[in-house]
């Protein structure tokens, strides 16, 4: 089997220029396709760590929008639907926390103002995983009397009021054609939130009383551990219908960043396994050239095959021979690709500025794959050598 090996890369070193052509498209459909498949991980990898940043272990329950204006009053989400929410899953939820926001532009001056107000409850900014500061948190009386008060973002604080404490400060938020102020009482950083505007919390019954509104679009409920996630969004939504004479009418709907990851992850695989697969098709052309110059070695060394095999070679040992030559041009090909596709991918991942995962599974795959093709395309060639007729090959010019 030494031998044989050694017989192999003989051939292969002689015909330099020839065995490098013969491995490009190899080369290319395994750089390809780890390219491909490491840019669809560290695409995966970069809206799962979004998606997981948008609110973590909770989901929300939300009105459908969709529905005729007589019906959609009939589905609004009351604060008693709230208190009997509260009451009936206390032992199965953490916090159910209705929502509702103001957005506008802030008066000053700032490149982009835009910026939004997030209703809070009593639970809201711990569990939006935000930490005071600077200032305090709004209270209870803030909320029951529906003062304008507002606890904002580092950001907010930093570029609204450089220079100085943003407690007590007054800003303005214009909505439409009215200006809205509000007293800072408290500044918050939020790790791991990512977003282009501004952001804050004032008392959900003062966001309510500016849009003027007595029902709530949406809930965020936080699953106490242990609790199902699928589970008790149905048993929630179930309850709300219920209550509101609404069986499997589709009054509300359920958005989890779970069901969402699980979503984009499918699409971006399936959209990743068709472009990979069509990239594979130049390892099919690679397997078709190996083929091709196998066949032509073969041709080339037939007297070689007839004098091996009139000192005693069999059949078999032909055969192998020229299938080690194969999987050699195929697997070097291989190994050259996925060093080129590994390279390709940090490249490419940082222009486009997403997490660089190197997919060990892909480069496995393809150099399976590679000797695969150096089998199949090499069997042919191997066994019209390993036929040959002695005399036949020593007569051959």
């Amino acid at each position: 089997m030494k031998e044989l090996f050694q017989i192999a890369l003989s051939a292969i070193w002689s015909n330099k220029m020839r065995s490098l052509l013969t491995m490009l498209g190899i080369i290319i459909g395994i750089s390809s396709v780890v390219t491909i498949v490491s840019i669809g991980d560290g695409t995966k990898a970069s809206m799962n760590d979004q998606l997981s940043n948008l609110s973590g272990n909770n989901f929300q329950v939300y009105m459908n929008y969709r529905l005729d204006s007589e019906v959609f009053e009939k589905a609004m989400i009351t604060t008693e639907d709230i208190a009997a929410l509260q009451t009936k899953f206390q032992d199965e939820t953490i916090e159910i926390s209705p929502e509702s926001s103001v957005s506008g532009e802030l008066v000053g001056n700032l490149e982009q103002p835009g910026a939004t107000f997030s209703g809070a409850s009593s639970g809201t900014l711990k569990m939006a995983k935000a930490t005071i500061v600077e200032g305090r948190d709004l209270l209870d009386e803030e909320r029951a009397n529906k003062k304008n008060v507002v606890v904002v973002g580092e950001r907010l604080a930093k570029d609204l009021f450089s220079g100085k404490s943003a407690i007590g400060q007054t800003l303005f938020l214009q909505m439409d054609d009215t200006s809205t102020g509000f007293q800072v009482v408290g500044v918050y950083t939020q790790k791991d939130k990512r977003t282009d505007s501004y952001g804050g919390f004032i008392p959900i019954e003062t966001a309510q009383k500016i849009l003027n509104q007595t029902y709530y679009g949406s809930l965020t409920i936080y699953p106490a551990e242990g609790q199902s996630i699928d589970v008790l969004s149905t048993r929630i939504v179930k309850f709300l219908e219920s209550r509101h004479d609404a069986e499997g009418q589709d009054f509300y709907k359920v958005f989890s960043p779970e069901a969402a990851m699980a979503t984009v992850n499918d699409i971006l695989g399936k959209v990743t396994l068709l472009i990979a697969a069509i990239a594979g098709i130049a390892l099919l052309v690679g397997g078709i050239g190996v083929m091709n110059i196998m066949l032509v070695s073969v041709t080339e060394r037939i007297r070689e095959i007839g004098i091996r095999k009139a000192i005693g070679a069999k059949r078999h040992h032909i055969m192998i021979q020229f299938l080690i030559e194969s999987v050699l041009l195929t697997l070097t090909g291989g190994i050259i690709g996925a060093a080129l596709g590994m390279g390709l991918a940090a490249i490419a991942c940082s222009l486009m500025k997403v997490p660089r995962v190197v997919s060990m599974d892909a480069i496995l795959y393809a150099s399976a794959f590679s000797i695969a093709i150096g089998l199949f395309f090499g069997i042919y060639p191997a066994n019209q050598a390993a036929k040959l007729s002695p005399i036949e090959a020593l007569r051959h010019e």
